[in-house]
């Protein structure tokens, strides 16, 4: 449906190949849920790593191979989703069975249910914005700018990924936030703010280093949307440290009302500045707002906690 409206043409192997990419991607999500789900954050964390790794193939693919080059993007949750299974195959944490537990169903389905708008809230954040660019009739090159921007402060997301997933076993063996000491706290709120400040430096030295190897030719159309994007990017470290305490203590209704407030924010300000500027700067400051949105929100849910917890003791002496 998606391909017709946009008039995109992929071939049988194409599709097909994107297809196996989108349910290996789903079940490498289901395993990465259970290794969580036992707060095993390590094996969660060298499964990214895994992930990544593999990512760095479909550049090289696509320069060498591109008849065939869609095929390396299977590589990646394939591999992930082996070490995840392996992993919880070795542990016997994960059988296979044909009997369905009834009492399991009503609360499963919920929960999931909420899992699933949050998820498709945040993936709609991450991809609308390409969909409205091609539905507003811009320039496919100015399309190609601003996708390699925004897979520039993907990669620059990584790494802070990674920390905050490090930071989650914190929170395993707690049953409230007043269990959190003011050292935990304290370490997981500076380990946050110290990610805000260094995101932007950091990524200006990605920037520069990706794009001068990439595709030199477009080093200034793209600059100007990275910054904008890395401007907002430098706030994920808030979503990444807050997401672990929200899931383990808050309901899961705050979650999905954030990413909702995120989606329309984004949908608005992309719909508005697009028709405006007639080109993918629209965006840009869209998915900014996004980003933005989702991170204040949970600093002012989530943050403000810890911020207590880790200077009360300061404040008492003084």
């Amino acid at each position: 449906m998606i391909a017709s409206f946009w008039n995109l043409s992929f071939s049988r192997a194409e599709f097909t190949c994107l297809l196996l990419f989108m349910l290996l991607s789903v079940v490498d999500s289901f395993l990465l849920a259970r290794v969580h789900f036992d707060y095993n954050f390590k094996k969660g964390f060298y499964s990214r790593v895994w992930f990544f790794a593999a990512s760095l193939f479909i550049i090289p693919a696509f320069i060498f191979f591109q008849k065939y080059w869609l095929i390396s993007f299977v590589i990646p949750p394939l591999l992930s989703g082996l070490v995840l299974f392996a992993g919880l195959k070795i542990n016997n944490k994960i059988a296979f069975t044909g009997r369905i537990h009834k009492q399991y169903m009503q609360p499963m389905f919920k929960y999931y249910l909420y899992f699933f708008i949050t998820c498709l809230g945040s993936q709609f954040l991450i991809y609308c914005d390409r969909w409205f660019i091609a539905s507003f009739n811009i320039a496919k090159i100015e399309i190609v700018y601003f996708t390699i921007a925004v897979q520039a402060c993907t990669l620059i997301m990584f790494p802070i990924e990674m920390v905050g997933n490090l930071m989650m076993p914190s929170v395993a063996n707690k049953k409230s936030l007043e269990m959190i000491t003011p050292l935990q706290a304290r370490k997981a709120f500076l380990a946050m703010a110290g990610s805000v400040i260094l995101t932007i430096p950091f990524g200006i030295v990605v920037g520069l280093v990706f794009f001068r190897l990439y595709k030199p030719a477009y080093f200034e159309h793209i600059w100007r949307y990275f910054i904008v994007i890395l401007a907002a990017t430098a706030l994920y470290p808030i979503q990444t440290f807050s997401r672990p305490y929200l899931i383990k203590f808050f309901k899961a209704h705050y979650i999905i009302v954030s990413q909702f407030v995120a989606v329309v924010l984004q949908i608005t300000v992309s719909m508005v500045l697009l028709a405006k500027y007639n080109n993918a700067m629209g965006a840009a400051i869209g998915r900014a707002v996004g980003i933005a949105a989702v991170s204040f929100i949970f600093y002012f849910i989530c943050q403000t906690h810890i911020f207590k917890i880790a200077f009360k003791s300061m404040k008492t002496r003084s």
